[in-house]
């Protein structure tokens, strides 16, 4: 490439993408901490597990039921005012968790940082593709992608440091330096066209309870049916339920801004296929310390590096295919990806304990580089078929689908476990059959996507 065409080449708002990539890792890294000190916060308060796991719960809750109606929202406002506000809002929820003076308190807080959390997850894609032009899209999307995974490998460390040296109340407190620098950056570079913020209507209220009532009724019937006693009949109920309130969602505005969506292709068959893979992390973060427990038998604190391996894989293989992407073009590159998720979830399915610890390292690594190699491609291309005015709805959808597999994987493992068998030798080997059958949903519908792709298919103008 000569001089006068680089010098011609359309610029990347590299600071805009900054101001991003340091706000994923604030949310990020906060989770992942939270989890690692959930055992203080249960002693600080005097309360167990069962209250304890509201500190997570409330959180994910919040996230997922707000996140659709959020990205409605955010598409009628400025990314830069959208920001702002979701980036404040996340810092002052942390600064409220840390002064929590029980636990009721903390777990409000939680749910307001969830909030705000599923504002932020709507706004980052939209704000990465309206960053970069289409051409280097791919580039831009993996390295704000590996910014994700290397929170969730960083945050425990963190975690472990801060507890170690203050105590849990120290692990919000750190959002505030991190969240001023976000907010400093977004500020100068993000993009300010499009209205300021107005109060959400009644609609975003109504859109709200019925995902609320969605997203619970939802988590309820997963686990009526995947506990240690399942009630199929009230598990049935629940999911009734869930399928009524979403119907009276897909009734309201947001409904209809997310048929318009899926009135695009590929839209459709990329978030399909994109469930599949988010199946597959969430059944891999749940299967993993069991099977190193009961099938490999090795010591807890020889834990901490085989379990970093899949992650440490999603961010080695999310700058790499943000590369592969701009050179090989999205479609394909999804294929590439799909085919070393499938290799390696069916080698961890035939034999999860084959090669002892190393072994078993060695495949959730290979599948951690197809998922970041899969991820990559498929929300660029996502996020640049969607249509300019909805593209933060396409950004909630894609976080909703991320945040939905994480949940629906670990209890669809544990539901085939306990109908297999409650033993390592059974159970537990045949729930590596769900991230195979992930896999298999994710390759074939990545097949589909490549085979129409051979059709040029228009990018909408920015």
């Amino acid at each position: 490439m000569s001089l006068d065409e680089r010098q011609t080449e359309p610029a990347v708002n590299w600071p805009a993408l900054v101001a991003v990539g340091v706000a994923i890792l604030m949310t990020t890294a906060d989770l992942m901490i939270v989890q690692t000190a959930l055992p203080s916060m249960e002693r600080t308060f005097g309360i167990g597990p069962d209250v304890g796991q509201w500190l997570i719960l409330a959180y994910a809750g919040a996230t997922i039921a707000l996140q659709m109606p959020a990205g409605r929202w955010l598409d009628s406002v400025s990314p830069r005012h959208g920001y702002l506000l979701a980036t404040g809002g996340f810092m002052v929820a942390s600064v409220l968790c840390a002064i929590a003076p029980n636990a009721w308190f903390l777990i409000g807080a939680r749910l307001v940082q969830g909030a705000f959390g599923a504002l932020l997850g709507a706004l980052v894609p939209a704000i990465i593709v309206s960053s970069a032009p289409p051409e280097r899209r791919g580039r831009a999307m993996g390295i704000v992608g590996t910014l994700g995974p290397l929170g969730a490998v960083a945050g425990p460390v963190l975690g472990g440091i801060l507890l170690a040296w203050w105590d849990w109340r120290g692990i919000f407190l750190v959002n505030v330096p991190v969240g001023l620098v976000a907010m400093f950056l977004g500020g100068r570079a993000i993009s300010a066209k499009g209205n300021r913020i107005t109060v959400p209507g009644i609609g975003f209220a109504r859109e709200t309870l019925a995902a609320v009532i969605a997203g619970g009724s939802l988590f309820t019937a997963l686990t009526l049916a995947s506990s240690t006693h399942p009630r199929y009949g009230l598990a049935a109920a629940a999911l009734l339920v869930t399928v009524l309130a979403g119907a009276w969602w897909y009734r309201e505005p947001g409904g209809n801004a997310l048929l318009g969506l899926l009135g695009v292709w590929p839209m459709g068959v990329i978030l399909l296929g994109s469930f599949g893979v988010n199946i597959i992390g969430g059944t891999l973060n749940y299967l993993p310390p069991f099977t190193l427990d009961e099938m490999i038998h090795l010591p807890v604190s020889q834990w901490g590096l085989v379990l970093l391996s899949m992650p440490l894989g999603l961010a080695i293989a999310s700058n790499l295919g943000g590369f592969v992407t701009d050179w090989l073009g999205a479609a394909r590159t999804t294929i590439i990806g799909a085919c070393v998720i499938l290799l390696g979830t069916a080698l961890l399915a035939v034999a999860p304990a084959w090669g002892g610890a190393w072994g078993f390292a060695a495949r959730l690594l290979l599948t951690g580089l197809g998922m970041g190699m899969y991820h990559v491609p498929a929300q660029t291309l996502f996020m640049t078929q969607a249509p300019a005015e909805l593209r933060a709805t396409a950004g909630a959808a894609v976080n909703l689908l991320r945040n939905l597999g994480f949940s629906v994987g670990p209890a669809l493992a544990t539901l085939l476990w306990y109908l297999t068998g409650s033993g390592p030798g059974d159970g537990l080997k045949a729930s590596y059959g769900i991230p195979v059958t992930a896999a298999l949903v994710t390759l074939t519908t990545t097949v589909w996507l490549v085979r129409r792709a051979s059709r040029p298919v228009p990018v909408p103008a920015s």
